[in-house]
């Protein structure tokens, strides 16, 4: 609905935009209570609340970016700057879950039952 009605330029920002609110409500929102303590305020490099979820979601993210950066941006030429924007951003969520969760896994005190990964 954003690309038709205001096309790739504005579109790409809008998009990345609520990528970022939607990240950045959920890795404060929704909490493991079997892992980490509810109550207390998260960490705020802690996204996830064990690291094989934030391994995953990291790996998807950088995959993503590696596509979109190696790939044509289409065959009218546009989209470029959006694409890599777009693939930019998700390097960089990609490389925050990923080193939160190598933190995590050096750090097994942060745990609840004492272990990882179930």
């Amino acid at each position: 609905m954003l690309l038709t009605t205001f096309g790739p330029a504005a579109a790409g920002p809008a998009v990345v935009a609520l990528q970022l609110l939607v990240v950045g409500v959920a890795v404060r929102t929704f909490r493991d209570p079997a892992a980490e303590a509810v109550a207390p305020p998260r960490p705020w490099w802690r996204l996830r609340g064990r690291p094989l979820s934030g391994l995953v979601w990291g790996a998807l993210l950088l995959a993503q970016a590696v596509q979109l950066a190696v790939t044509a941006p289409g065959p009218d030429g546009t989209n470029a700057a959006v694409r890599l924007l777009t693939a930019t951003t998700n390097g960089v969520l990609g490389v925050l879950f990923l080193r939160s969760s190598l933190r995590l896994r050096a750090r097994p005190e942060l745990w609840a039952d004492g272990r990882p990964d179930r």
